[in-house]
């Protein structure tokens, strides 16, 4: 995966919310979100996630929890009002080598089914309301009706393994990956200036050469 951005630590004051919304499809295909920490006085702030199968999750992440999404594709946000002083993570988000050089934008418009901002037609369908990118259902508790049948998750996670989303726990062992090059050229491509012309491909492919391999953070760092 090719890193986009990364950003944070982002402070949410009391009474924040985040509206249901997707990410930028062109960038932002896997995310993640590290939850660094909260105030004393600060309630349960959940994640709010709808999967592929048309359930909604709620997240409770707690201090050096780290949630991994597919947040160009699953509506995501924070409905539920923050109740605390502050709350504070860090985000970051990849996207597939090339993914950008065959992303076509107008596919996305195209796809959107003709009236799907129109009113209800009928009495047990809810009103979408937006907000730039972002929508909500706003006559339901917390603007998101799901949120009242919503599946459950809190941390802390058990360390060293992988929770699944179906609530299933499998060893989780990382190894360090390796910084090398895929071809041999791959120095002559670095000198003639080819990581800045062609960043996507080079720095997947020729991470010694372009110097941009990923090392692990430090706890200072964090």
């Amino acid at each position: 995966m090719v890193p986009e951005c990364a950003y944070g630590f982002r402070p949410y004051r009391n009474n924040s919310r985040l509206r249901m919304h997707v990410d930028k499809a062109e960038s932002h295909i896997i995310s993640f979100i590290l939850h660094i920490d909260s105030s004393d006085d600060a309630e349960p702030w959940p994640l709010t996630i709808d999967d592929f199968q048309g359930n909604t999750h709620d997240v409770v992440l707690t201090s050096g929890d780290l949630v991994l999404y597919e947040s160009s594709k699953v509506f995501h946000g924070r409905p539920h009002p923050f109740r605390g002083s502050w709350y504070t993570s860090i985000f970051a988000h990849f996207y597939p080598p090339g993914h950008n050089e065959t992303f076509d934008k107008n596919k996305m418009v195209y796809a959107i089914p003709p009236g799907w901002r129109n009113d209800p037609e009928h009495h047990d369908q809810v009103p979408l309301r937006m907000y730039g990118p972002s929508f909500e259902e706003a006559t339901c508790p917390n603007g998101w009706c799901a949120t009242q049948d919503s599946i459950q998750w809190t941390g802390p996670a058990r360390e060293g393994y992988l929770t699944a989303p179906n609530g299933q726990t499998f060893p989780f062992h990382p190894k360090p990956l390796s910084c090398q090059d895929t071809k041999a050229k791959c120095i002559e491509w670095a000198k003639s200036g080819e990581c800045a012309k062609n960043q996507d491909y080079m720095v997947v492919m020729y991470p010694k050469s372009c110097n941009t391999c990923v090392m692990a953070a430090s706890h200072d760092e964090l």
